[in-house]
């Protein structure tokens, strides 16, 4: 019984410890402007959506997938990104399949090798791959 008290005291002491610790890293934020989102969608063919200066992430990314659903009848890829970042949409093929897009975001200029990570991921050879649009 004493030893199980102890181990309470000696762990409550820990965290006690701890918790003030953390408390004294804890630095103010200063007000940062709210990020405005630009949201991207693209159907397997290449047709490419964009809704920009939202609020939101989701909301940016769902718009545009909504859109690009709704007008062309087929299921798209999405993202959303701050509207400064640069976004490429590239469509692959393979013989004898559908063709499928795939879309990369990048605030320092990697965009194109994003998609490009993208559609290797899920074995397209990047040379089947045609860059269609970029922002």
């Amino acid at each position: 019984m004493r030893y199980f008290v102890l181990t309470a005291l000696a762990v409550s002491s820990l965290l006690t410890a701890t918790s003030a610790q953390a408390q004294r890293f804890i630095q103010p934020v200063p007000y940062l402007p709210q990020t405005n989102w630009s949201g991207f969608a693209a159907s397997p063919n290449g047709k490419v959506f964009e809704v920009t200066n939202q609020g939101s992430e989701d909301v940016a990314r769902n718009a545009a997938k909504y859109a690009c659903e709704q007008v062309t009848g087929r299921t798209c890829v999405a993202i959303a990104v701050p509207m400064t970042w640069d976004v490429v949409v590239m469509t692959c093929a393979r013989p004898g399949q559908p063709m499928r897009s795939f879309i990369g975001g990048s605030g320092q200029g990697f965009a194109v090798d994003k998609a490009f990570q993208k559609a290797v991921a899920v074995g397209f050879d990047p040379n089947s791959c045609t860059q269609v649009y970029s922002y």
